[in-house]
């Protein structure tokens, strides 16, 4: 068996074994990059930041939607206004998703109908585009299969139905993002063996380059994928394709060199062993230092605080994977093929002179400063005139016919720009939040955002619609409380000239019907007190916040109001009591 073990290792055909358990292990545990974008590529925070908090709110949230997802449900009648007819066909949509609330994982929903003090924010001003609004526990579905199902559910003939949401746009993004990286991988994979095919005019080395190169690749990607899961280490969208490139350019850079010091030394010595063996001792120290300088600046990018920079730590895994996968794997195949890996060309390799490099690096020798210069000269036009316009956007990566960012845009288009990515506020007290003091804060604080620049809307739980609701405030019940006030005092004026007027025509059953009338009456200005006392704390409670001036001047009214209805009641009183007498 040791005899055995020491004719592998010489062969080096243990070394190709390891590396054949490794990628294997590599490929089947590795999940595809669509399926690895959606679960790793997501924004990492800090515990302690409040996107954090705010998200670990939304888990703990009650009535059932703790841990659910939010998504729009979106129609449009695009020839004009909903008719009542088609505003039928989606009510009866949408109660047969509530009668299948368990299948579809619906947690919540909220509809123009259902939410009346709300219904400006789920309904255009123009008519033409209503949302309905779903709260979704994924639970075993991912969001991706229970999208597709309520698209064909929500369909309502003579109306277009969408279903959107920023989740939604976030997952359709990465999946366009993974296609995108596997077809630049792909051609970046050919570019290699083209360019080390056409070097040496072999078919064997962009080959064995490949297979080299695409085995650094997938245990890298492997690697940092268990890394990220087991440590919750950052991870980007933009991984897959780093860990591409980095793996292509440095490693097919790093084969040629190889290649080109292996052919050298054959050249000398045509024992393909030997001339591995001498090829890996010359190259190994420079390529270890390189690959290892490169992982150590990467794996400083993990420090900085933001999480897209600290994904590149994932590059220092790939070049320490990638020095192990140049220096054993190319000597496996050198040493086996010897001469044959550059077959059908076996013509010695001729260095080509490039006469304009020559004379541009003897005349930089020459004048340093014209030539740094010249540089100068050729580069600052094309800095200069360059503009870009960035957009974070993930729609501006999307085509436009995907049934979600078409909803999105309809949303920004009929409602505002921010309609299809709202951003959600969550307050917290120790106390509840149901009582005049905490909802006068709410209120002050929707108001201040309403006032800031670039928000279109605000609704909070004081403004359900976006706008005050103008009787559940101080000054309209205010008013209400005067206007009933003089409405009394003037059917008693009524009451009293009738019961003057009653000497000379005394009837008995009107005086019964006019006692009963001041019977209402002193009940009414009853009730006019007590919801005076109410609006007096109110009044008091909200003065709290003002200037003196303003807390005199509410204490003023409230006094006066309150003193003219007391002497209205008295009177009324008076008065039931002397007509039962």
């Amino acid at each position: 068996m040791k005899d055995t073990m020491i004719k592998l290792h010489r062969n080096r055909l243990f070394t190709l074994l390891v590396w054949l358990i490794i990628v294997f292990i590599a490929i089947i545990s590795a999940p595809n990059i669509t399926d690895a974008l959606q679960s790793y590529s997501q924004p990492s925070y800090g515990a302690n930041s409040q996107p954090a908090k705010a998200n670990q709110l939304r888990q703990q949230w009650g009535y059932q939607l703790g841990g659910t997802t939010s998504v729009n449900i979106v129609y449009q009648n695009s020839t004009g206004k909903i008719t009542n007819s088609q505003q039928a066909k989606i009510d009866k949509t949408i109660n047969q998703l509530k009668q299948h609330k368990s299948y579809y994982s619906i947690k919540k929903i909220v509809t123009p109908s259902t939410n009346v003090a709300g219904k400006n924010q789920m309904l255009s001003k123009d008519g033409s585009t209503q949302m309905v609004s779903l709260d979704l526990n994924a639970k075993g579905n991912t969001l991706r299969v229970l999208t597709n199902e309520l698209i064909s559910q929500v369909k309502v003939h003579g109306l277009k139905s969408y279903v959107t949401s920023p989740e939604i746009i976030r997952d359709v993004n990465n999946q366009k993002n993974s296609q995108v990286t596997q077809l630049v991988l792909i051609a970046l994979f050919i570019v290699s063996m083209l360019i080390v095919g056409i070097y040496f005019r072999s078919v064997f080395a962009p080959l064995i380059s490949f297979i080299t190169l695409f085995s650094a690749f997938v245990t890298s990607y492997s690697v940092s994928l268990h890394l990220s899961r087991l440590f919750n280490l950052p991870y980007s969208q933009y991984v897959p394709l780093e860990i591409g490139i980095a793996t292509l350019t440095i490693g097919t850079i790093w084969n040629i060199y190889i290649y080109r010091k292996f052919r050298s030394v054959l050249a000398l010595q045509r024992e393909g062993g030997y001339a591995t063996t001498q090829t890996i001792a010359a190259l190994r120290f420079p390529i270890t230092v390189v690959g290892g300088a490169l992982a150590i600046i990467f794996f400083a990018c993990g420090f900085v605080n933001y999480d897209q920079i600290q994904s590149l730590w994932t590059l220092g895994i790939t070049y320490l994977v990638l020095i192990l996968a140049t220096i054993t794997l190319n000597a496996v195949f050198t040493a086996a093929l010897g001469e044959s890996l550059f077959w059908p060309s076996n013509a010695p390799l001729t260095a080509m002179k490039s006469h304009f490099w020559s004379r541009a690096t003897e005349f930089s020798l020459w004048q340093p400063l014209a030539s740094f210069l010249v540089v100068l000269y050729i580069t600052l036009p094309f800095i200069y005139f360059y503009h870009n316009s960035l957009n974070f956007s993930p729609m501006t990566n999307l085509t436009q016919t995907n049934q979600a960012v078409k909803g999105a845009q309809l949303l920004q288009a009929h409602f505002s720009a921010g309609k299809a990515t709202p951003i959600t506020i969550y307050l917290k007290n120790d106390k509840p939040l149901d009582n005049e003091k905490y909802l006068q804060h709410i209120d002050a604080l929707t108001s201040k955002l309403q006032h800031t620049q670039g928000v279109s809307a605000v609704y909070s739980l004081t403004q359900p619609g976006g706008m005050p609701i103008e009787k559940y405030y101080v000054s309209s019940q205010l008013q209400s409380i005067g206007l009933n006030a003089k409405q009394a005092t003037g059917q008693l004026s009524q009451a009293s000239s009738g019961i003057q007027n009653s000497d000379s025509n005394l009837n008995l059953s009107a005086l019964k019907q006019q006692v009963k009338d001041m019977s209402k009456l002193v009940k009414k200005s009853n009730q006019i007190i007590s919801d005076s006392s109410n609006l007096a704390s109110q009044v008091s409670q909200a003065a709290a916040n003002s200037g003196v001036a303003g807390r005199q001047s509410a204490s003023r009214r409230v006094r006066a109001y309150q003193a003219k209805i007391n002497e209205l009641n008295q009177s009324l009183q008076a008065v039931s009591s002397d007509l039962v007498n």
